[in-house]
């Protein structure tokens, strides 16, 4: 769903992918990103430890596009 929404917006998707461990160390902590999963959008955390609609992840892009 989200490659097929940034390909329709334009966005570029960037997709992290780490280990348990990984996200759970102190270093990455620090980093103030969200726990996986989560869906960000710019510097909004849309969603973390759960699913998010198509429907609501595109009216948050839309809602982006119209505030830039």
């Amino acid at each position: 769903m989200i490659p097929r929404l940034g390909v329709k917006y334009n966005l570029q998707i960037t997709t992290i992918s780490k280990t348990r461990e990984t996200y759970r160390a102190a270093e990455y902590q620090q980093t103030g990103l969200p726990i996986a999963p989560a869906v960000m959008l710019a510097d909004e955390l849309l969603v973390q430890g759960g699913p998010i609609s198509e429907k609501a992840l595109e009216l948050a892009i839309q809602r982006h596009s119209t505030n830039e």
